[in-house]
């Protein structure tokens, strides 16, 4: 399963979603939602997110107009249709000393447009290496990564250990 603090890419406007390229749409996804996103392959990339189900849920399906949120209860999208929960990875954790938790893992595809160019760290980097050939140091990067969330994360200022 993708951890919720890598990810990185961030949905553009109202974005159709769908379990194969192409294919009918599945769940709406809210602008501005963090997802998890692989390589473009013909206009679309795959992607993932992760949504808090109940247990119920977990048992069966995920029904039509069901609301989509993440572990931290943001509103992420809505349920366009029936979705069985084998189509996912579905997860289940804590009960020990707490609640039982239930969460689902969702991969499909989204097109190009649906992915702010912008916030794509890959995109981000190269365009700083490449102002920088030949004379980078941290400081260059540090308003790179903390403009994506890697300070929040708490990934700058770690000593390097090997």
């Amino acid at each position: 399963m993708l951890f919720a603090s890598a990810r990185a890419e961030i949905i553009n406007g109202t974005a159709n979603f769908s379990f194969k390229p192409g294919g009918p749409v599945f769940v709406a996804l809210k602008e501005g939602m963090e997802v998890e996103c692989g390589l473009l392959e013909n206009g679309r990339y795959k992607i993932s997110f992760t949504v808090k189900i109940t247990k119920q849920q977990y048992e069966g399906t995920m029904k039509k107009v069901a609301k989509l949120y993440t572990a931290d209860n943001k509103f992420i999208g809505i349920a366009l249709v029936d979705i069985p929960v084998s189509s996912s990875v579905a997860g289940t954790y804590g009960g020990v000393n707490g609640p039982e938790e239930y969460d689902m893992e969702i991969f499909g595809y989204v097109t190009k447009a649906n992915i702010k160019t912008g916030s794509i760290p890959e995109n981000a980097l190269e365009t700083v290496l490449k102002n920088k050939a030949g004379k980078l140091h941290f400081d260059m990067l540090k308003p790179f990564l903390m403009k994506q969330r890697y300070e929040k994360m708490d990934l700058i200022n770690k000593p390097y250990r090997h």
